[in-house]
């Protein structure tokens, strides 16, 4: 029938234009975006989490927004959008910006700044300075990697690694 074509159409049409959506902001995320070396934020991005401080509760999405939720009635104060890592690059400081503004002071702010551990946590949120909030999270990504050995003196680390690996064979050509 006609109409079944129709809703049929209509439906590819739809879903054709989410998918193009979903090419484009990937696309954008991917070239116009730091996601820190390796692109190892980009698994987290927009994960969010949340510390309950008891007055408030905190929540961070990592590169995208963070904000603070008044525990009493639900009122939420966006504390800014993600603008950039740490001065000099540093991928283990996070800035968020351009929150909303404070009364009789500036917009609010937050750096959060990871500490090395294998869970990903919001461990603490603090407000040295009017509207400005420091939060501390931990996660594996702010470990410092391995210094790296020359290829040749690397030892496989597996079984099927070491099965794999090129042998060099010497081919001693005597007469």
């Amino acid at each position: 029938r006609v109409a079944d074509a129709r809703s049929a159409f209509w439906d590819a049409q739809t879903a054709k234009s989410q998918l193009s959506n979903e090419v484009s902001n990937l696309r954008e995320l991917l070239e116009e975006k730091d996601l820190g070396p390796h692109d190892m934020y980009l698994s987290l991005k927009n994960e969010c989490y949340s510390l309950d401080s008891g007055e408030y509760t905190y929540e961070v999405c990592l590169l995208d927004r963070a904000a603070q939720i008044e525990n009493r009635n639900g009122a939420r104060q966006n504390l800014g959008s993600f603008t950039g890592f740490g001065e000099n690059g540093v991928h283990t400081v996070l800035q968020y910006r351009h929150g909303a503004k404070c009364w009789n002071g500036p917009e609010r702010s937050m750096t959060v700044e990871f500490e090395c551990a294998e869970e990903i946590k919001l461990l603490s949120v603090k407000e040295p300075e009017k509207c400005e909030y420091h939060a501390v999270m931990s996660g594996p990504f702010a470990c410092a990697l391995p210094a790296s050995e020359p290829e040749s003196a690397r030892e496989p680390e597996s079984a099927a690694e070491a099965a794999t690996e090129p042998k060099h064979i010497h081919i001693h050509d005597e007469l």
